[in-house]
């Protein structure tokens, strides 16, 4: 796809996100602990920042988010030493042992477990060290919807698609079940939609946050440490897609009401140039 039809694309995710997940979060909105809806507005200036992103996503960081996944790949098949069976280029752990042995239909959803769990650890590394500085980018919304979700450091992107595609490809699986990832990413839009899930809260659905991630689950992730209780100010919910994770590790936290406060816990520029430049920087004391 060409410049032209990339930018195409954009303003089609532009207008159709709004049309549809806007019109989601208005009508099914996120409510505090009171019951009042929490509503975002449209038309501030920090929409800017969200749509800069949008458009540097789309333009540089997907390509080098593309490079990383083919150098792996390339470096998997060099070191490697591949094909060693004609007959099966990613024959590298014994026939009876590897997964890719497996059909690639068994083997999709496997590779979809496979990679949240090490999606859920390289998540949970991008909290700690300098890595938090690229990540805190993604947390720097102060109020919390579909499109702030668009927020990502390209260093902090490639670093997740260096671990996830390192890790399933190591394993064994066939690397064609990496295609399965893909529409994950349109899932990991709808978590950052400020809309109740279910959608109509029912008491009767809340057994689902144990199941799969929703938005209430994606928005105590992205709340400030000052509203999580003391125990979990390290960050909770790191999942993208099984709550199990979080369970397994002692990182879940859902209770039915929305945090009191979304952000980071270190000063991110409020503009999208700053931000990009803003983990290069020397921590202010």
């Amino acid at each position: 796809m060409g410049t032209v039809g990339t930018l195409v694309g954009i303003v089609v995710f532009l207008v159709g996100g709004s049309l549809v997940l806007r019109t989601l979060e208005r009508v099914f909105p996120a409510r505090d602990s009171a019951g009042a809806p929490l509503r975002t507005k449209l038309l501030v200036p920090e929409r800017l920042t969200d749509v800069a992103h949008v458009v540097f996503n789309q333009l540089v960081t997907r390509p080098l988010v593309r490079l990383v996944g083919l150098a792996i790949i390339i470096a998997f098949v060099v070191v490697f030493r591949l094909p060693r069976d004609p007959s099966h280029l990613y024959d590298v752990w014994h026939h009876d042992a590897r997964l890719a042995s497996l059909p690639v239909l068994l083997q999709a959803p496997l590779a979809i477990v496979f990679a949240d769990l090490a999606g859920y650890w390289a998540h949970r590394a991008m909290h700690h060290g300098r890595l938090w500085r690229f990540h805190a980018v993604h947390h720097s919304s102060r109020a919390l919807d579909w499109l702030a979700g668009a927020r990502n450091h390209p260093i902090a992107e490639a670093f997740t698609t260096l671990v996830t595609v390192a890790s399933v490809l190591l394993v064994g699986f066939d690397p064609r079940v990496l295609v399965v990832a893909a529409p994950l990413g349109l899932y990991a839009i709808l978590l950052h939609a400020n809309v109740a899930w279910p959608f109509r809260a029912s008491p009767r659905a809340r057994w689902l946050r144990y199941v799969v991630t929703t938005p209430l689950f994606h928005r105590w992730h992205h709340a400030h440490p000052d509203a999580l209780p003391d125990a979990r100010e390290g960050g909770v919910n790191f999942a993208g897609l099984l709550p199990m994770w979080d369970l397994l590790f002692g990182t879940f936290f859902a209770p039915d009401r929305d945090p009191a406060a979304f952000g980071a816990d270190v000063p991110v520029p409020a503009r999208f140039a700053r931000q990009l430049v803003f983990p290069f920087q020397k921590p202010t004391p």
